[in-house]
C-alpha cells in the first residue's frame, strides 16, 4: 500500500520485515480458506455459509461476477471510505 512501518510501533521489536511477513500470512487467501471457521462455519443473520465468501483468489476474477457498474460503484465508495487517510485507488 506504499506505506512503511515504524521499529517503535512493532510489536516485541520486530523487524519491519518480519511484521510485513506476519500480515501477509495472516491475511492471505490460502491461509483464510484453510480455518475451519471458514471452511464450514455459517453466517448466522443470514444463513451463509463462509466459505461463499472466499472464490478463487485470481487477480481480475472480480470481472466475472462484478458489472462495470457495480465496479464503478464500489470505486467511488472506496474513494470516499479513503478520505483523509493519505490512501488513494490511483497509487
Amino acid at each position: 500500500m506504499g506505506k512503511s512501518f515504524s521499529s517503535t510501533s512493532t510489536a516485541g521489536g520486530d523487524d519491519d520485515e518480519v511484521v510485513v511477513e506476519k500480515v501477509l500470512w495472516r491475511s492471505s487467501l490460502g491461509r483464510l480458506k484453510e480455518l475451519e471457521v471458514n471452511k464450514n462455519g455459517v453466517l448466522e443473520l443470514v444463513r451463509v455459509p463462509n466459505a461463499h465468501f472466499f472464490r478463487k483468489g485470481t487477480v481480475g476474477d472480480w470481472k466475472n461476477y462484478l458489472t462495470p457498474r457495480m465496479a464503478e460503484r464500489i470505486d467511488q465508495l472506496t474513494q470516499f471510505k479513503l478520505q483523509g487517510t493519505g490512501l488513494s485507488l490511483d497509487d
